[in-house]
């Protein structure tokens, strides 16, 4: 069992990949999930395969990691993990509740992300038009074609990114991954080839 101190909190994560990288995909996951979906999903084990190292975290109050993080400081909290690894570019992969977290660091931080990889998340609604103009991390819009609870909601708002490119799963719902893995994993290798 692995954790990490981040800001006094015991964060658990699974790691993956060449350890000395400066560069990481940094999992993130959803309200009812953990760092076990991408475990079970094979997705750490692609990406090591890909030759990347990855990072699947237990967001704060979730799966193994205990308590909750500031809501104000979710930002930081991401940017406190990249130093926690010395990742210097993450390349972070963020599905559903988890764009609390995704969404004010891409902001705030965006210096420190190679690329954003949004699977229908939540808290969109909460930038402006000229907040999202101003993002200039290259970003991946993924989501599921049945997906009625976020999926045409989270992309309106994110195609405010310059430069944003859309990746529409037909036959997924909302955790669209889990629905078409081989195709999640498809749509993965050809994102982490075109950086």
């Amino acid at each position: 069992m692995a954790f990490v101190d981040i800001g006094g909190l015991e964060i658990y994560y699974e790691q993956f990949g060449e350890v000395s990288s400066s560069t990481a995909v940094l999992l993130l996951h959803g309200m009812r999930f953990s760092s076990k979906t991408w475990l079970d999903l094979k997705t750490l084990e692609k990406l090591a395969e890909w030759k990347f190292r990855s990072i699947a975290v237990d967001l704060p109050g979730y799966g193994k990691s205990k308590d909750t993080f500031p809501p104000e400081q979710k930002g930081k909290f991401l940017s406190d993990l990249c130093v926690a690894f010395s990742i210097e570019k993450a390349i972070v992969i963020s599905p559903s509740m988890s764009g609390q977290y995704s969404l004010p660091f891409v902001h705030e931080f965006g210096h420190k992300v190679q690329a954003y990889i949004p699977i229908a998340p939540v808290e969109t609604e909460k930038y402006s038009q000229e907040a999202y103009g101003k993002v200039k991390t290259p970003t991946f819009i993924v989501y599921g074609a049945n997906d009625e609870l976020l999926g045409e909601h989270s992309l309106n708002n994110l195609k405010q990114i310059p430069g944003n490119r859309v990746i529409k799963m037909k036959n997924a719902g909302h955790a669209c991954y889990l629905d078409q893995p081989e195709e999640w994993h498809g749509h993965l290798k050809e994102i982490l080839s075109s950086l």
